[in-house]
This record gives C-alpha cells, structure tokens and sequence, in this order.
C-alpha cells in the first residue's frame, strides 16, 4: 500500500447545517468509492473521533500515490467537495503525510537534521 495519504479533517458541523452535512457525508463516500474502483486512490477510511473540545471530530484518512493524490486534489470534483465542507463543517483542514514504512523513512531523516 502506498505511503502518502491526505487527511481531510474537521472540528464539527456548523449549527443548523447537520443535514446537509449528513448528507454530503454520503456523498463523499460514495466519489471516494469510486476513485478507489478507478485506481486513483489505494485506500481511504472514515474515522470519527470522540468529542474532545480542542481537535478534530472526525477525518478521511486518504492513502495513495503521491503523484495522484496531487492531481486529484486538482480536480474541480475534488476542490467542490472541499469547499462545499467549508460551509457546513468548522475547522475543515486537508494536510499531506505520509504512513506506514515512510513514518520511519521521515523520522530517520528528521532525527539526522536535529543539531548536535
């Protein structure tokens, strides 16, 4: 399985726009669904968090190649998914990493720059 992934996150939904979060909620399952069936993503799972007051509620864990996570975040499929998000979700944040082998990769690399 590849090792970037996109997080698309969020704190809650804004008041008086659960529905249609809800619903949008379905939606992005469903066009997530079939960037897998296409290929253009390896994975994704939709995690819910407790309520915790401070960080996010809930996120998309998105995995894929790097090269095709990037175009499709260029898509205007995928930029009005994210930006319909903004205006029923508070906190909507996408962030770029990596998982799995390339968490090693990384700290290896961030330990080898920390000053003597």
């Amino acid at each position: 399985m590849s090792a970037n992934c996109l997080m698309f996150s969020w704190k809650k939904s804004v008041p008086g726009r659960e529905k249609i979060g809800a619903a949008h909620f379905n939606e992005f399952v469903g066009y997530l669904t079939q960037l897998q069936k296409k290929g253009d993503v390896d994975a994704f799972e939709p995690i819910l968090l407790t309520p915790n007051g401070e960080g996010p509620t809930g996120l998309f864990l998105i995995r894929g190649s790097g090269e095709k996570l990037a175009q499709i975040t260029a898509t205007p499929e995928w930029q009005a998914h994210v930006m319909r998000a903004m205006m029923h979700l508070e906190n909507a944040s996408l962030v770029q990493g990596v998982c799995g082998n390339a968490v090693m990769n990384r700290m290896e690399m961030w330990t080898s720059l920390i000053p003597d």
